[in-house]
């Protein structure tokens, strides 16, 4: 029992080294948000490899949005790392796992942040999950998908937009739901993500969609309608 514990700290030690390190990080383009590496480290022994990155948001503007973020990033990613710690444990080092967190900014605008987080996991088999943050840089907020529309039935109306694009007779389209996946693009276009495996084969990767605006803007709340 003590050799686990003391693997679980070895581990948990090792892929969450204290945020000095991330403040060596060259941070991203000078942006109204900015992103540094909060923590970052890295576990290798036998067949297990762990390889962590962490960020840290900063929004100027003094919203609680940015503080979310972080907030939400931190749960993830210590609950990923405790998991695959717990895992190392009570295979007694005789598995085969593979987990890397990793995070790009993919929107950083006058109107709209979005930070994507991605899980890379191999257990056997590999899967790759990426979970967005979506700021509204006009109200500092913490946004999900179900806050952009004015209607309840926005989940039908998104499938629907989806199917036009599919052309797989295989995929399998569900109702959108409130908490589902997204961001808004530089263009401020809607991007609906899929993991992978979600709705589609192995070999479709993560499949995104990309929705015009235009095409929903009677569903869409005044403020986020196109101009």
């Amino acid at each position: 029992m003590k050799r686990g514990k003391n693997a679980c700290r070895r581990i948990l030690a090792a892929a969450l080294v204290a945020a000095c390190v991330g403040s060596v990080q060259a941070r991203a383009e000078v942006q109204s948000v900015q992103v540094t590496t909060a923590r970052s480290g890295t576990f290798q022994e036998k067949n297990y490899q762990l390889d962590v990155k962490v960020p840290h948001v900063s929004d100027p503007s003094g919203g609680s949005g940015a503080e979310c973020i972080n907030k939400a990033v931190d749960q993830l990613t210590g609950k990923l790392v405790r998991q695959f710690a717990q895992q190392y444990v009570q295979e007694k080092g005789r598995g085969h796992r593979f987990l890397q967190i990793d995070y790009e900014t993919v929107t950083n605008t006058d109107t709209w942040f979005a930070l994507q987080l991605t899980e890379n996991r191999i257990n056997g088999s590999s899967s790759v999950s990426d979970h967005f943050y979506n700021l509204d840089r006009a109200t500092g907020k913490l946004v999900c998908l179900g806050d952009l529309f004015c209607t309840k039935d926005f989940g039908q109306r998104l499938r629907q937009e989806i199917l036009k694009q599919v052309k797989e007779p295989d995929w399998k389209i569900p109702e959108i739901s409130r908490d589902h996946n997204f961001y808004l693009n530089e263009k401020g276009q809607l991007v609906l993500p899929f993991d992978q495996y979600e709705i589609a084969p192995g070999s479709a990767g993560s499949p995104r969609f990309t929705i015009s605006p235009e095409s929903i803007r009677d569903i869409l709340k005044p403020q986020y309608r196109p101009q």
